[in-house]
């Protein structure tokens, strides 16, 4: 016997990294694969693979909510540039592909496609939308604003430690402005890292 015919037909739903958590679409999910009697199979999209276990965190949730006596949910991660590849691998004949109506595929430097149109065009599998959940505007403003953060940030940390490295240079001589020195720098680079680890999150 064919073990893939006793597998459960599935929705495999494209959850682009920023709606990880959300459990509204998370029980939109979970009404479309009870309408559907299929399993779901979130598919992660990671802008940054460093992000992983943040995001398993919030999948573990949606998935609670998903789930069902009839429904079961399952979760994969992949970089957000290798999204197609891995849909290629785990999409079995029968599957459901459920992308959100906003999501666009690159095409070129100036070119999008609806995620959907191209799915459409290039597997057989069906493909539904859903409307009014993410919103890739606001995923790029906050990304912008993040970026913005961690640069004013650096900078006033470097400042600050170019500030007492003049001090050091005054009240340290010989060796031990050297040695202090090493270890302002070795603090100073800590601390932008440290910083850049806040951002982040």
């Amino acid at each position: 016997m064919n073990l893939e015919h006793e597998q459960n037909l599935r929705l495999i739903v494209l959850l682009p990294e920023s709606l990880v958590g959300d459990l509204d679409f998370a029980q939109k999910v979970h009404w479309m694969a009870s309408r559907a009697q299929k399993d779901v199979l979130y598919l992660t999209l990671l802008d940054d693979p460093d992000h992983g276990l943040s995001v398993a965190r919030g999948i573990a949730t949606m998935k609670a909510v998903t789930e069902s006596n009839l429904v079961k949910a399952g979760s994969i991660q992949t970089p957000t540039q290798r999204w197609f590849e891995k849909l290629q691998q785990v999409l079995r004949p029968g599957d459901t592909i459920v992308c959100h109506t906003e999501q666009t595929v690159a095409l070129g430097l100036f070119k999008t496609q609806p995620t959907a149109d191209y799915l459409r065009l290039h597997l057989p599998n069906s493909v539904v939308t859903a409307d009014g959940f993410y919103h890739p505007q606001r995923t790029i403003l906050k990304s912008w604003m993040r970026g913005l953060l961690f640069w004013l940030g650096a900078i006033a940390i470097v400042t600050g430690f170019t500030l007492l490295e003049l001090q050091a240079d005054l009240a340290f001589p010989g060796f031990a402005h050297k040695l202090v020195l090493a270890v302002i720098l070795i603090i100073e680079f800590g601390a932008v890292w440290f910083w850049s680890q806040i951002v982040r999150r």
